[in-house]
C-alpha cells in the first residue's frame, strides 16, 4: 500500500492516478532527481531526493493515462506545457505557494471540468488552458495581473468566468471561440475594467454582450 499522508504530498512528492498503470518518469529535467516511482491500485507516488519547487516544461507532456494530480505546497511555478494534452485529466487545484502558470501549461486537456487557481498565482501564461473542451467555469483570482494570449481560447463548454479585480493586462484572443461563454464578471469597478490592457479580439466569438462589474455593467 502507498502511504498517503492526509495532509497531502511532502515537499518531495507528486501523487498521481491513472487507468493504466504507473506513469513514465516525468520528461523535465527537474532541479531534484527522482528516486522511485510507485504505483498500486490506481494511485502513484514519484519521490524525489529533495523539495520540488517547479513542475518544469513538458514534464507530463502528452501523458494521456493522468486523471488527477497532487501538487505540493513547495511548488512554485508550472512550466511551459507541462500538462500538454493530458486529456484524461479531469480536475486540477494549483496550490496557493504557485506564482506562474507557464504557457500552454494545461493545453488540450480535454476532459479538465475544473481547475481550482491559487490565490498567489500572478501571471497565465498563453495558451496555459486552450483547447480545455470540457471546462465550463473558472474563476481568476485577485493575485493574477496578467492573462497571456489565448489563455482559454476555444474553451467551447465555458459557460462562464470570473476575473479578479489586480488584472492589469488580457491578451489577445483570450476567449477566442468560447463559444458558450455568455456570462463575465469583474471583481472591480467599470473603471478599473476600462483601464485594463486588452489585446486584439479578446473576446472574440463569445456570446457575452457585457462584462458585469461591482459597479455596473460595461458592454462589449
Amino acid at each position: 500500500m502507498i502511504p498517503k499522508p492526509a495532509t497531502g504530498p511532502a515537499d518531495n512528492e507528486i501523487w498521481y492516478t491513472t487507468s493504466n498503470g504507473n506513469v513514465k518518469n516525468p520528461a523535465g529535467i527537474f532541479d531534484v532527481s527522482i528516486v522511485s516511482n510507485d504505483y498500486e491500485n490506481g494511485k502513484g507516488v514519484i519521490t524525489f531526493d529533495g523539495p520540488v519547487t517547479n513542475i518544469v516544461g513538458a514534464a507530463f507532456y502528452y501523458c494521456n493515462t493522468l486523471s488527477s494530480i497532487t501538487i505540493s505546497n513547495s511548488v512554485t511555478s508550472i512550466g511551459d506545457s507541462a500538462f500538454y494534452s493530458c486529456s484524461s485529466l479531469t480536475s486540477i487545484t494549483i496550490p496557493n505557494s504557485v506564482t506562474s502558470i507557464g504557457q500552454s501549461a494545461f493545453r488540450e486537456c480535454t476532459s479538465l471540468t475544473a481547475i481550482t487557481i491559487g490565490n498567489s498565482v500572478t501571471s497565465i501564461g498563453g495558451g496555459a488552458f486552450c483547447g480545455c473542451k470540457s471546462l465550463t467555469a473558472i474563476t481568476i483570482p485577485n493575485s493574477v495581473t496578467s492573462i497571456g494570449d489565448g489563455a482559454f481560447e476555444r474553451c467551447s463548454s465555458l459557460t462562464s468566468v470570473t476575473i479578479g479585480n489586480g488584472v492589469t493586462s488580457i491578451g489577445e484572443w483570450v476567449f477566442y471561440h468560447c463559444s458558450s461563454l455568455n456570462s463575465i464578471t469583474y471583481e472591480g469597478t467599470q473603471e478599473q475594467w476600462n483601464n485594463i490592457s486588452k489585446g486584439d479580439d479578446w473576446d472574440y466569438g463569445i456570446p457575452a454582450t457585457y462584462v458585469q462589474c461591482s459597479d455596473g455593467q460595461v458592454a462589449l
